[in-house]
């Protein structure tokens, strides 16, 4: 899934992104994305979706070779981790609460959504903090504040307090 389908200063979340949404949301994440009513989804919406989360989900099915298929009943949404010709997606269901990853060929036509990128603190562009996290897992930190013993045993040590005349411990 390319980038450059979205406007500057946004992205296609990818799998790892969605992941962290509905694990966010919990139980009936997906009657928390879906758009409340009956408008756009066929049938009773007998799952009380609530679009708590503003995510305003809407059906569009998706496109195979032959057709379209399931357009009130089901949305796909595209991730951006692909593996080859195929890519992680999410899926949200009439009727139901739960929400289904899969991962498929790209043949396939799936809706895609723009997110907005941000600057974690380390200040990489959709990072994860990763890149800045001392030895003790502190973002821009200097490892004071972990416990690392010296081979003396002494908690941020130097080896100063045991060494031999040899500079040995």
């Amino acid at each position: 899934m390319t980038d450059s389908i979205c406007p500057s200063g946004w992205h296609i979340p990818t799998d790892e992104e969605f992941t962290e949404l509905t694990d966010f949301l919990g139980g009936d994440a997906g009657g928390k994305m879906k758009e409340t009513g009956n408008a756009h989804w066929t049938g009773v919406n007998i799952d009380n979706s609530s679009n708590s989360s503003g995510f305003t989900a809407l059906p569009g099915g998706y496109r195979y070779p032959g057709g379209f298929y399931y357009m009130e009943t089901h949305g796909w949404w595209w991730s951006s981790s692909e593996s080859g010709s195929y890519s992680w997606s999410r899926g949200l269901f009439g009727g139901h609460t739960q929400v289904g990853r899969e991962v498929a060929n790209i043949n396939k036509g799936f809706s895609a959504r723009c997110v907005r990128d941000y600057v974690d603190d380390c200040g990489v562009t959709n990072g994860d903090n990763s890149t800045c996290l001392d030895n003790c897992g502190v973002i821009n930190g200097d490892n004071s504040t972990c416990s690392l013993e010296d081979d003396c045993g002494v908690l941020n040590g130097d080896n100063s307090t045991c060494l031999d005349d040899c500079g040995v411990p």
